[in-house]
């Protein structure tokens, strides 16, 4: 369906790229292309001029940046510089990690780069300022010596006043840093491993250092510290990384919803039907960023030809149920679909003309008598509402530190709801809400788009 869509828009014309910061001449065709795009993928959170000031920017921390500005995060070029084509390529087929902004791997890099020439189109600078990125030669060995003299020039610099002394971003200036447009901003957690804004390999931790990050506190220290401190500093942050262990979660996947003949009306998290059924790790994002966000949730999915179930599995070390406490908040979970066959809407609440039917499981209405699971729909942020069919069955355990929830339904669906039938692929998302961290409403943990395979029986 999504594919379709973008293959489609792709085909409106045929164009030439040029290389790193070069802007070869674009015809109208292709900029129409990334408008396109931008609008579709983009303008929920920058705003449909680039501006981030079209009312999604309350909802998201941290915010949106301006593209009107000119000043990108995430470069190859020089302090103050603009990034080169392949700086913006790559962060729109990356993400940005701890943020909102997903990976748009799953446009085509030609559809991608029409995108890079519409997003310099907010700012004239980019028809006349080089753009070159910074020489960075190889790595010098990591020796124990390398090391102390990071750890260092980690005090001399300055860095344990943001970032903290064991680099958990707790240092004493923490909690007053705004960025250029005065929004309050979190120093990174130098512990959290392949949270890397810019990337984690050493040469990436050292680019940082020479360029900067545009727009924020961290600056440049291509002026400040010689080229063997600046590598020995990157050597020493990436230390302080805890590193992820086994497969990394996907974005943008494929959940398959295996067939069984049995019965799915009651959904059981502890039931062993689930081990029939292939688990997909899916990566989630925050939209509301706090420290202990739920960063992948674990997705599988059965169905009966008649009934659909599906079971999110989390890390959470602490079970949040208990509202009756003075500022407790809840743990929480929702699955998320739209309910149009013609169109995949805005990932964050859908979008105006594109409903979304949306599951919320809560963790303190397990004992409430009429179930845990909510049956909502939206048409973006601030439209949700409760649906009359409250068909949507589930039922959470926590144990050990894992929250196992279950969620049926039958397959059939509503005017307002989320239809199912075998062989067909259907568009889904997840979210989940830490009440440790006091995440509630829009504050939460989502996927993008993944892409439910329900299976023909038989197969």
């Amino acid at each position: 369906m999504r594919k379709g869509q973008i293959l489609l828009i792709g085909g409106v014309v045929f164009f030439s790229f040029g290389i790193l910061g070069q802007s070869p001449a674009f015809s109208e065709g292709a900029l129409d292309v990334g408008k396109g795009i931008y609008e579709k993928r983009c303008g929920v959170c920058h705003g449909h001029d680039g501006k981030a000031d079209n009312g999604a920017q309350e909802f998201l921390y941290p915010k949106p940046r301006d593209l009107t500005a000119g000043k990108f995060k995430i470069r190859s070029t020089p302090s103050g510089s603009l990034p080169t084509n392949e700086d913006l390529l790559k962060t729109i087929a990356n993400g940005i990690a701890g943020t909102s902004m997903p990976s748009w791997r799953s446009i085509p890099e030609k559809e991608r780069r029409a995108l890079v020439e519409y997003i310099k189109s907010f700012d004239e600078r980019f028809k006349t300022q080089p753009r070159k990125p910074i020489p960075i030669g190889p790595p010098p060995p990591r020796t124990p010596e390398i090391m102390a003299k990071g750890k260092q020039l980690y005090q001399d610099a300055g860095c344990n006043d943001c970032h903290g002394t064991t680099g958990q971003g707790d240092g004493p200036s923490a909690g007053t840093l705004k960025d250029d447009w005065g929004n309050l901003i979190t120093p990174y957690d130098f512990t959290k491993g392949g949270r890397y804004k810019a990337g984690s390999s050493v040469r990436d931790i050292y680019r940082t250092f020479t360029t900067g990050m545009a727009g924020t506190p961290m600056p440049s220290y291509a002026d400040s510290l010689a080229e063997d401190q600046r590598w020995a500093l990157a050597y020493y942050v990436q230390s302080l990384s805890k590193q992820p262990t086994g497969p990394a979660p996907k974005e943008e996947a494929t959940v398959t919803s295996k067939f069984i003949k049995g019965d799915l009306s009651a959904p059981d998290p502890a039931s062993p039907i689930w081990k029939r059924a292939p688990a997909v790790d899916i990566l989630l994002r925050p939209l509301w960023f706090k420290e202990g966000y739920v960063d992948q949730v674990r997705v599988r999915s059965l169905h009966n030809g008649k009934e659909i179930a599906f079971l999110l599995e989390w890390e959470d070390p602490t079970k949040n149920t208990d509202l009756q406490k003075l500022e407790a908040f809840r743990d929480a979970a929702a699955l998320q679909f739209p309910t149009k066959a013609d169109g995949v809407p805005s990932f964050p609440m859908g979008e105006t003309g594109q409903v979304v039917n949306i599951w919320q499981w809560k963790a303190d209405w397990e004992a409430n008598g009429r179930g845990p699971v909510e049956n909502l729909a939206a048409a973006r942020f601030s439209t949700l509402t409760t649906q009359l069919s409250q068909d949507v069955k589930g039922k959470g355990i926590w144990r050990e530190g894992k929250w196992r929830v279950a969620f049926s339904r039958p397959m059939a669906g509503g005017e307002e709801t989320a239809k199912f039938a075998p062989g067909k692929v259907v568009p889904v998302a997840f979210a989940v809400w830490n009440g440790a961290i006091s995440q509630q409403d829009g504050e939460k943990s989502v996927s993008t788009w993944s892409f439910l395979k329900i299976e023909t029986p038989g197969r």
